[in-house]
């Protein structure tokens, strides 16, 4: 329906979406800032309390996977795609924008860039995927319902019921309702990152070779990254998509070493370097009020156009991020998930941003206003990997990085989607390859008409539209999963509960 809405009436259609997504997000900016800052704080306290030792499918399940395969696939599934886009395009905006009021001078501008960059990639992006993974995983792998965001809707009349049990004596409509919404919120969310990510390739190659993207170059692009990520799908989470998570760690850290070593460098580097640490614990002071919008900033709709914009993607990715990390999860406990997707992804963002922030925002001082964040956001990237010369490849390494990422984003969300649409799905269920090449091909399609009709802009306000109810779910369901989840672990300390092997 949406699709066919942007088809029909185009620039009409995406005005009247900017005018409704900017009243939900100015009428519902208090709810998104203090969900997500609660959602940080139980996920921490869960983390840490007796619960944090529940284990997901048992005290005796083992992991499927090593730690270095769950924290690639982790990473390249939650944000691998984005980080390659705003590495060195945000902090660079946020130095030429500065919102924080009293941060005039190169310096205190640079640092308050680092510190806004890192607040909307840190800590809180992954307590919202974690949170709802450690949800999704303890009633799939303990409760045995199944990794559905509306499973909490599910009655189950004894503890080890069947799927035909469940299914009998569920709330089908309702239950109905919250799966559709799910399904949707998946859609347009990895459709929105397939469009940045055919955009920002097409920059690279105009950069490099002064190629002007077209409507022939979008179908092009869009048909081989489907072909590709249906092929890692289809191979499934052990061959596809673990390896392309691996692959895409390496040239990540491989672009990020090459910057630091060769990049660009503020005048004042190591001063720079010993402000920013110095000032991290003044940042972690400043993160309560940066959570509830009530620091100094010199516009009241900074808060709004860009923290809250951002929890509301963040929020829009959970369904899919959450489920994945929910079916790779097996074997961990609560605090082993807590600990490893708060601090792993968020060490690695801080090192990322500052690596290719720093060296934006010098090479910004240096050409004076040769970046252009503000006019093409997608073509930063390029443009300080090209003031590199030592490393002659990697605007190549960057583009074949962000199609492993988004290749592995897509056959992640393949794989869920058609996880999903299997009835009456078990753990031990594996989708079969029919219904994600199903799958993958609509993701194209949404894609390439999106691309047509509006490009990115009409993707993002696009992929806002399921946001605000499914935030109020998530609310039930993190209530109803805390009441669960403390039943459990007093029937498991009693020793009520069989582990089985």
């Amino acid at each position: 329906m949406v699709a066919i809405l942007a088809c029909c009436f185009g620039s009409d259609f995406y005005s009247v979406l900017c005018q409704f997504n900017q009243l939900s997000l100015s009428s519902f900016s208090p709810f998104y800032l203090i969900l997500v800052s609660f959602i940080l704080v139980i996920f921490v306290g869960l983390g840490f309390s007796p619960l944090g030792n529940i284990r997901f499918g048992g005290k005796h399940a083992k992991p499927e996977f090593s730690w270095l395969s769950w924290f690639a696939m982790l990473f390249s599934a939650g944000m691998g795609s984005g980080m390659l886009f705003w590495g060195a395009a945000e902090p660079l905006y946020h130095f030429n924008h500065p919102p924080l009021q009293g941060t005039e001078g190169t310096l205190a501008q640079a640092l308050t860039a680092m510190h806004l960059t890192f607040f909307h990639w840190g800590v809180h992006p992954w307590a919202i995927y974690g949170l709802t993974a450690t949800t999704l995983a303890f009633w799939g792998f303990n409760l045995k319902r199944g990794f559905h965001v509306g499973t909490v809707l599910l009655k189950q009349p004894r503890l080890n019921a069947t799927a035909t049990e469940i299914n009998r004596f569920g709330r089908p409509l309702l239950y109905a309702g919250v799966e559709q919404l799910t399904v949707i919120a998946i859609l347009f969310g990895v459709s929105a990152s397939f469009a940045m990510s055919v955009l920002q390739l097409e920059a690279g190659f105009h950069t490099l070779l002064g190629w002007s993207p077209s409507g022939l170059w979008h179908l092009f692009w869009v048909a081989l990254f489907a072909i590709s990520f249906l092929m890692s799908a289809i191979n499934g989470l052990h061959r596809g998509i673990r390896l392309l998570s691996y692959w895409g760690m390496i040239g990540s850290v491989l672009l990020m070493c090459s910057v630091c070593v060769y990049g660009e460098k503020l005048n004042f580097s190591v001063p720079f370097v010993q402000s920013l640490l110095q000032s991290l614990p003044v940042f972690a002071g400043s993160l309560p009020s940066l959570s509830m919008g009530l620091a100094s900033f010199t516009d009241p709709l900074w808060v709004q156009q860009w923290t809250v914009k951002y929890w509301s993607w963040w929020i829009a990715w959970t369904p899919f991020v959450g489920i994945f990390i929910a079916l790779i999860s097996k074997g961990r406990s609560i605090r082993e998930l807590m600990l490893a997707s708060l601090l792993a992804p968020s060490l690695f963002s801080f090192l990322w941003f500052f690596i290719l922030g720093e060296s934006a925002i010098a090479l910004q001082i240096q050409q004076g206003n040769g970046l252009a964040v503000d006019d093409n956001v997608q073509q930063v990237l390029f443009h300080l990997l090209a003031s590199i010369p030592q490393v002659p490849l990697l605007s190549v390494l960057a583009m074949g990085l962000m199609a492993l990422f988004f290749i592995n984003s897509a056959d992640s969300a393949t794989y869920t989607l058609a996880y999903l649409s299997v009835p009456q799905a078990t753990i031990s269920t594996v989708p079969p390859g029919i219904l994600q090449i199903a799958w993958g091909l609509l993701i194209a399609l949404l894609t390439l008409l999106f691309l047509w009709m509006g490009g990115v802009p009409l993707m993002q306000e696009v992929t806002l539209l399921p946001v605000l109810p499914f935030a109020m779910w998530l609310v039930v369901v993190f209530g109803f999963t805390l009441r669960a989840m403390w039943l459990y672990y007093k029937r498991s300390s009693n020793g009520t509960i069989p582990h089985k092997r």
